[in-house]
């Protein structure tokens, strides 16, 4: 289904629709004026540009396909898939009504559309819920009524608030194999103050889904991963080093060298200063050296 911004009250959208995909399809190359933005909330869908590499989606992904870009969708290996797609009008101060932002904000937000186009990303939790309840009241409805334009402008506004915080959250991950590839951005940021909450969200699954998949693949949880990433790069800097405990414990990600000790001791059966100390053979020899 697909309908104008006319058609709720929202002039700054020129289009607004759902796809769903059972088979695979190609669409011709074309390009926007302004950008589009997609959202997949299932299924897995690959989009070619005329110059440039192809980038992939899966669900829970958010994309940019910027302005004045040759582009086309290409669902050969990720069908059946859903998606929301969303195309503007050009941001002139009289399309700005029914949003929260001013002109300059609306620009400014199409300015961060740009910077982060052909980039993937994953949606926010509001912002999820937001594109999925447009999916569904578009799916349901063969007519709008009042309320359903009501509720529409809510939620492209919400759509639109919540692209703009998911920028300044980690990208998403390719497709593929996903616990494989948390494992490798856990390592790329344990230095980082990291959370379990963003280990959740940059994978697209839930958290319990998480933690079943990496018992299965890793045999641990995903935060022990990521403490063991942190234990092996505190022990490479050790070696040989002379930082400061402190310093090692900071870049290390830890936010106290009294905690970063108990850590230490917990996966080498030893204190980081033992461990910086030459020792006989088979002296502090831990669990996890």
């Amino acid at each position: 289904m697909e309908i104008s911004g006319r058609d709720f009250g929202f002039p700054l959208v020129a289009k607004l629709a759902i796809l769903r995909h059972r088979e695979t399809y190609r669409i011709p190359w074309h390009r926007h004026d302004t950008p589009e933005l997609q959202y997949v909330l299932s299924g897995e869908l690959t989009y070619e540009f005329r110059h440039g590499a192809p980038k992939t989606l899966t669900g829970g992904c958010l994309f940019v396909v910027p302005a004045g870009v040759e582009h086309r969708a290409v669902d050969d290996a990720g069908a059946p898939s859903t998606r929301l797609g969303l195309q503007f009008n050009p941001p002139t101060p009289p399309r700005a009504c029914h949003t929260p932002f001013k002109p300059a904000e609306l620009s400014g937000a199409f300015a961060t559309f740009a910077a982060h186009a052909r980039t993937p990303h994953r949606w926010t939790p509001e912002g999820g819920r937001a594109a999925r309840e447009i999916f569904h009241v578009l799916k349901s409805t063969p007519s709008l009524a009042p309320s359903d334009c009501i509720r529409l402008r809510q939620l492209v506004n919400s759509v639109l608030i919540e692209t703009v915080a998911a920028f300044s959250r980690p990208t998403a991950l390719p497709g593929g194999d996903v616990i494989a590839q948390v494992q490798d951005w856990i390592r790329d940021h344990c230095a980082e103050p990291v959370r379990v909450s963003d280990i959740v969200r940059i994978s697209g699954y839930s958290r319990t889904r998480l933690f079943t998949l990496f018992a299965i693949e890793a045999g641990l949880s995903p935060n022990d991963f990521l403490m063991r990433c942190r234990i092996e790069r505190a022990k490479d800097m050790l070696r040989g080093g002379t930082a400061p405990l402190i310093q090692v414990a900071l870049d290390c990600g830890f936010q106290s060298s009294s905690y970063f000790a108990t850590v230490f001791r917990k996966y080498t059966g030893c204190t980081p200063r033992q461990w910086r100390t030459p020792r006989p053979t088979g002296v502090c020899n831990g669990p996890f050296q």
